[in-house]
């Protein structure tokens, strides 16, 4: 798991480095780096993304694994964006509104949740949800807000229930 401990910017995310004991500011091209490392993609690999926004990070990953099928997940994608977007991202990637509408042929290899659980209420329930679409070596990654400290009027205006830290995470992760 990646936490952040800032507001939901670029510019202050905190990722770990490979053999990292505490997290480490990182730039967008740098968490990509991390991110292929970590998170081996290979070819035919189903990767969905739930919570996908703007599809600007799988847009990213489609660019860089070609050869993988890439599914974005948004409750609050209309018709006219999707279509818009499907416009301007490679043929690889394919967005819906709904989870249960995603032509798995066969589990995923990755499912992101990144800056997602910390809307939904139930976020146990939807880390579950993330693994029942995996296979047996797939990896769930979640991207969250950090240090529940930092909770704020704020937090609660763009919909957060809470914040995590490392603890919080693990215990809310299914086997």
């Amino acid at each position: 798991f990646w936490l952040k401990d800032d507001h939901d910017t670029h510019a202050n995310d905190s990722w770990p480095t490979r053999n990292a004991k505490v997290l480490q500011p990182f730039t967008f091209v740098e968490g990509q780096r991390v991110f292929r490392e970590q998170v081996p993609i290979e070819a035919g690999d189903a990767i969905v993304d739930i919570g996908c926004g703007d599809a600007f990070v799988i847009g990213a990953l489609a660019r860089t694994y070609p050869s993988a099928t890439f599914f974005g997940v948004d409750s609050a994608l209309s018709d006219s964006a999707i279509a818009a977007r499907r416009r301007e991202l490679p043929g690889n990637v394919h967005l819906y509104r709904d989870l249960d509408e995603v032509p798995l042929t066969r589990p995923a290899a990755l499912v992101l949740l990144m800056d997602v659980i910390e809307h939904i209420e139930d976020d146990r329930g939807e880390l579950e949800l993330a693994r029942d679409h995996l296979n047996s070596g797939g990896v769930v990654t979640v991207v969250a807000p950090a240090h529940q400290c930092l909770y704020t009027p704020f937090d609660a205006s763009i919909g957060h229930h809470r914040r995590y830290n490392k603890a919080s995470l693990r215990k809310i992760t299914p086997n």
